[in-house]
C-alpha cells in the first residue's frame, strides 16, 4: 500500500469541486489517500458542502480569494511537503475533472511497473465527446509543442498539464514547489521543465482518467472575432497570458533572447488579427 497526498484548489465551483471529491473517493481503496483542498475564498457554499460530506481524509484549507490556481496549488503543495516523509507520492489534480472510479489506484499500480518506476505519470483527460483534452506535453522545437495522450504511453514528455499528475515524493523533494511568481497558469508547465532538467522521466497513462473539457477559444484573448482592445485586456487578465508571467516562463525555460522575442509575439498576432 502506498501513501499519496492529493493537492487541489478551488473557488466558487461548488458542484464541480464536490463531485470531484466524490469521484476521487469512489473505488480507490488499495492505497491511503490524504486530500488537501485549498479553497480560495469561495462564497457559494463550497466549504460548507465539503464539511457536510464528513470526509475524514480531507484537509480543507481556507485561503484568500486572490490566490487563483497557481497560488492555491502552491499553498497546498507547501502543506503537503511539510509532511513529505509520510507520503510516497504527491498527486496534483484539478477540481473540474470528472474522474473514473478507481483510477487513482490504477495510476499508482501503473507507476510501479519496472519501466515506469520513479517516473512521473500524467493522467490524460478527454472532453465530454471523448476527444483528448489534457495530458503530457512534448516540446519539439523552440517553444513549439505537441500534446501527448493515452495513445502514446511510451513517449517521454517534456512537461504536463497538472489536471491529474502523479509525482513520486522523492522528485518533489528534489524540485520543490511550483514557482510562486505565476499567478494562475504556467506553474504546471514550469514544474515539468524542472523535473526533466533533473533527468527524471514523464509518461502518460495509457487510458483516460476522467472527463475535463478544454477551455474554449471563444471569448478568450485568442478569439479573433473580438476587437484589439478587448483581446489585449483579456490577454493581460489572470486567465489569459499576462506579459510578466509569460516573460518569466520563457526566460526561465528558453533563455533571455527567446523571452524578449516571444513575449511580444502575442501582441503582433492580436494587431494583425490572428
Amino acid at each position: 500500500m502506498s501513501k499519496i497526498v492529493v493537492v487541489m484548489t478551488c473557488h466558487n465551483r461548488k458542484e464541480k469541486t464536490t463531485k470531484c471529491l466524490r469521484k476521487l473517493h469512489t473505488g480507490n481503496e488499495n492505497n491511503e489517500y490524504h486530500y488537501i483542498v485549498v479553497d480560495s475564498g469561495s462564497t457559494d457554499g463550497t466549504c460548507q458542502e465539503i464539511e457536510k460530506a464528513g470526509y475524514t481524509d480531507v484537509e480543507l484549507v481556507h485561503a484568500e480569494p486572490t490566490l487563483f490556481w497557481n497560488g492555491g496549488m502552491h499553498r497546498g503543495i507547501a502543506i503537503g511537503m511539510s509532511k513529505s516523509d509520510q507520503y510516497d507520492y504527491m498527486l496534483l489534480v484539478n477540481d473540474d475533472v470528472d474522474f473514473v472510479p478507481g483510477i487513482l489506484d490504477r495510476m499508482v499500480e501503473y507507476s510501479m511497473k519496472p519501466d515506469r518506476c520513479g517516473s512521473v505519470i500524467v493522467g490524460p483527460t478527454c472532453d465530454i465527446s471523448g476527444n483528448f483534452s489534457y495530458g503530457g506535453i512534448l516540446y519539439n522545437k523552440g517553444i513549439s509543442y505537441v500534446m501527448i495522450g493515452p495513445d502514446k504511453p511510451n513517449t517521454e514528455c517534456t512537461t504536463f498539464n497538472a489536471n491529474c499528475t502523479l509525482i513520486p515524493m522523492d522528485i518533489m523533494k528534489t524540485v520543490g514547489n511550483v514557482d510562486p511568481y505565476y499567478k494562475h497558469s504556467m506553474g504546471d508547465f514550469d514544474l515539468g521543465f524542472r523535473i526533466t532538467r533533473e533527468k527524471k522521466k514523464i509518461y502518460v497513462m495509457p487510458e483516460y482518467v476522467g472527463v475535463c473539457n478544454d477551455n474554449p477559444i471563444e471569448g478568450s484573448w485568442q478569439d479573433t472575432s473580438l476587437g484589439i482592445r478587448k483581446r489585449i485586456k483579456l490577454k493581460e487578465s489572470f486567465k489569459g497570458l499576462p506579459f510578466k508571467d509569460w516573460f518569466h516562463y520563457l526566460n526561465k525555460n528558453f533563455g533571455f533572447i527567446t523571452a524578449c522575442i516571444r513575449s511580444i509575439t502575442p501582441y503582433i498576432k492580436i494587431f494583425v488579427g490572428k
